[in-house]
């Protein structure tokens, strides 16, 4: 396989979030608002002709009224691949990792 493992070593799995309480809307749409108005987001999005200032305006307006609604639930779903890799392989890697982490060098 391309990660110089096999596949019994590779372990793929999911996880989901759920945001439906009143604080955990508010902590969510507040952030997207946020990256709607200042982040990268709202520049992006109108560089590649996704959306306009105006279409930015009516995402944060509908994020707000997201917010507010007491039915309203947000769910994401998550991926994750962990790669297991034999240490006796990584051993000069380990013990320099090691090294690095009780010396100085780490805080």
């Amino acid at each position: 396989m391309d990660a110089g493992v096999e596949r019994k070593d590779i372990e793929a799995g999911f996880g989901t979030w759920c945001y439906s309480e009143p604080g955990d809307r508010k902590a969510w749409g507040d952030a997207m608002i946020e990256r709607l108005r200042t982040g990268q987001m709202r520049g992006r999005g109108i560089e590649l002709g996704l959306t306009t200032e105006e279409g930015v305006e009516e995402i944060v307006k509908g994020w707000e009224e997201w917010m507010e609604r007491g039915d309203a639930t947000l769910g994401i779903v998550n991926g994750e691949v962990i790669v297991r890799k034999d240490v006796r392989r990584l051993s000069g890697t380990m013990e320099s990792a090691l090294e690095a982490v009780n010396s100085d060098a780490c805080p």
